[in-house]
């Protein structure tokens, strides 16, 4: 899967692969920009290949490509291009060294999904709580992550990004807490366990969906150290609609 491309060179370009063999890796492929070249259409982000990677003395060279899948459908609508963006996003940011691709199967299901017109925000709100658990950084939704124990079915509950998820009604409340409803809770354990397929069935508020996103968002920024560029640019296009 090409996760991004930058031009390189005068005729090249740069790519970034991710893949169920051998994670996320770079590799330049040579004279794509010529005119004459067959290969650029495919060499795109989104585009599903088959690649025969050569190993190169500084950089790799993409030897030969057979396209897959080009997931054109995506670039139909700005807004689901955005969310696609997003899943892409995520797994260029947090697949590092070590990786071995364990997010491949669930990144090719969520853009079929998107493509075959699945809700987009619930798609990527699942694939956020399920890459984050690939990639080992998972919230903790079952047990308090300040105390150890049981979340309990009383009191309200908190969510703190930099302590690593939920917190009971029993611990003190400090700074860097949000409030985390029992239904958004609940919500965010299904999107995390339920079949990817199936995610799109629930039915989540506005509200609700508005503090899903707003938890995931300020975790996954806290764990990845970055701002998210493709929600950034969700915000602009939410502020022209109205």
């Amino acid at each position: 899967m090409v996760l991004r491309c930058r031009d390189l060179g005068e005729t090249d370009r740069l790519v970034t692969l991710y893949s169920r063999e051998h994670g996320k890796q770079q590799a330049v492929a040579r004279g794509v920009r010529r005119a004459a070249s067959r290969r650029a259409g495919s060499l795109q982000p989104f585009a599903h290949l088959r690649c025969l990677v050569a190993r190169g003395r500084t950089l790799d060279v993409i030897a030969q490509v057979e396209l897959l899948n080009s997931f054109a459908k995506l670039r139909d609508d700005l807004t689901l291009l955005t969310w696609a963006g997003h899943i892409l996003e995520l797994v260029d940011a947090a697949a590092g060294e070590g990786d071995r691709g364990a997010s491949f199967p669930l990144l090719l299901a969520a853009l079929h999904l998107l493509a075959g017109g699945a809700d987009p925000e619930l798609t990527a709100r699942a694939f956020e709580l399920r890459h984050l658990s690939a990639a080992g950084l998972e919230p903790e939704l079952t047990i308090c992550c300040r105390c150890g124990g049981p979340l309990g079915d009383q009191g309200e509950l908190r969510f703190n990004p930099a302590e690593g998820g939920a917190i009971c009604a029993a611990c003190g409340k400090t700074s860097g807490d949000r409030l985390l409803r029992r239904g958004i809770l609940a919500t965010m354990l299904y999107l995390k366990d339920a079949d990817l397929r199936q995610v799109d069935r629930l039915v989540v508020s506005a509200r609700d969906r508005a503090e899903l996103e707003a938890l995931l968002r300020a975790y996954l920024e806290f764990h990845l150290d970055r701002p998210l560029r493709s929600l950034a640019f969700l915000d602009t296009l939410r502020e022209q609609e109205h």
